[in-house]
């Protein structure tokens, strides 16, 4: 389970980034005073701050990443064993440069149907489908992963938002069902706290 999230964690990166062109302007705000902290968390018992993933990524988002040269950050959280959120804000100095990484991260996330991951030397496969996101401000879309893990479901959300020069993505999941009231929480208050 912790290299899938470990996974995650890295696609995270490459979504937000897959439409950076390499003349972005370094001038885009800086994006580490608005991720989440431990203090934002859900249920806050048990919650812990994780360092940044660098694990390979699903349905060729690996193949897709350029470098950034705006401004990125990352703030990885997990409850246990069973529970895992990332989150990644990306911006550029143009609304014009986060609407096409949106557009790039969303077209990724539409055209990926299913993958597989390993953990413990176990392979399984997760589907991947579009739901239903309570609106949030700015563009946003939302899919859901599920699958199974030695009789255990594990359901990953993904939800990715634009708002101004800002691009957030967040995968909101593990072991069990998330609670949809936590992970739109979290996505509103994620994005009340990006100034965009």
């Amino acid at each position: 389970m912790k290299k899938l999230l470990a996974t995650l964690a890295a696609l995270s990166l490459a979504l937000v980034t897959l439409a950076a062109p390499a003349s972005a302007s370094p001038k885009a705000p800086n994006v580490h005073g608005w991720l989440l902290n431990l203090s934002n968390m859900p249920k806050k018992v048990g919650w812990v701050l994780q360092p940044p993933s660098s694990s390979s990524i699903f349905c060729s988002a690996d193949n897709l990443t350029t470098k950034h040269s705006g401004s990125l950050g990352e703030a990885d959280f997990a409850q246990g064993i069973s529970l895992h959120m990332t989150e990644v804000v990306a911006s550029w100095a143009t609304e014009a440069v986060a609407k096409n990484d949106w557009q790039a991260a969303t077209a990724l996330l539409a055209n990926c149907h299913r993958f597989s991951d390993s953990y413990s030397g176990q392979t399984f496969q997760l589907k991947v489908k579009p739901i239903s996101f309570a609106w949030v401000q700015g563009d946003s879309t939302a899919y859901q992963a599920t699958g199974s893990l030695d009789g255990f479901r594990v359901v990953l959300d993904f939800v990715v938002v634009l708002k101004g020069h800002a691009v957030m993505l967040m995968v909101y999941g593990g072991l069990g069902t998330p609670i949809t009231g936590d992970v739109q929480a979290m996505v509103k208050l994620a994005m009340w706290k990006i100034q965009g």
